[in-house]
């Protein structure tokens, strides 16, 4: 297993997501409640709260064997990945760009001949 510092990194970044969510979530929940939020040590209860679930949750998943066993396999599988270089990804960005604005046309075109069509027959007065 040695990959343990980015495993440690991925997890440390996923309870620090999971603390920003927290917070954000925490925040109107607690407005819309009329509760307020007090300073604790010069910061908002919701901020120590959230860096406590935070670290909690790095502290479950980092000694969860299942987790730690599928991140080192991820991260293993990740490094035999052959990556393209740089002109191959500049001509398959282009290739899906060209790609995507015809069929974006061509949806506006099949949306403008539908509206024409509906609009002709739907509401004309006869």
């Amino acid at each position: 297993m040695n990959n343990q510092r980015y495993i440690n990194i991925t997890l440390l970044s996923l309870a620090a997501v999971l603390a920003v969510s927290i917070r954000g979530l925490s925040v109107p929940l607690l407005t819309r409640l009329d509760v307020g939020d007090p300073r604790v040590f010069g910061l908002q209860a919701t901020v120590w709260g959230a860096v406590f679930i935070g670290l909690v949750t790095f502290v479950i998943l980092s000694r969860h064997p299942k987790v730690v066993s599928f991140s080192d396999a991820s991260i293993t599988a990740l490094r035999e990945v052959v990556w393209p270089d740089r002109e191959e990804t500049i001509r398959f960005t282009n290739i899906v760009i060209v790609i995507t604005l015809f069929i974006a046309m061509a949806l506006g075109l099949y949306d403008y001949l539908w509206a024409e069509i509906t609009q002709l027959f739907l509401f004309t007065e006869s």
